[in-house]
C-alpha cells in the first residue's frame, strides 16, 4: 500500500490498495481550487483515516 496522494482534479486524497484499486480518503477542505503545487503531506483529518484503510484491507485479506 502506498502513501496517500493528492489528486488535483477532485481536490481529494487517495490511497492505492495492494490490489491496484484506488480508494478516496477525504476531500482536502483547505483548497477551493487546484493548488499550484501539490501538497506533500495530507492534513491531520486525512491522516486519521489512513490507518482505518489499512485495517480494512487486512480484514478483506482474511476472507479472500
Amino acid at each position: 500500500m502506498r502513501r496517500p496522494f493528492f489528486r488535483n482534479s477532485t481536490l481529494s486524497w487517495y490511497v492505492e490498495l495492494a490490489c491496484g484499486k484506488r480508494m478516496r480518503l477525504s476531500r482536502d477542505k483547505q483548497f477551493e481550487t487546484a493548488p499550484k503545487e501539490k501538497p506533500k503531506e495530507p492534513p491531520p483529518s486525512v491522516q486519521k483515516e489512513y490507518p482505518a484503510v489499512i485495517r480494512w484491507q487486512a480484514e478483506l485479506r482474511r476472507y479472500f
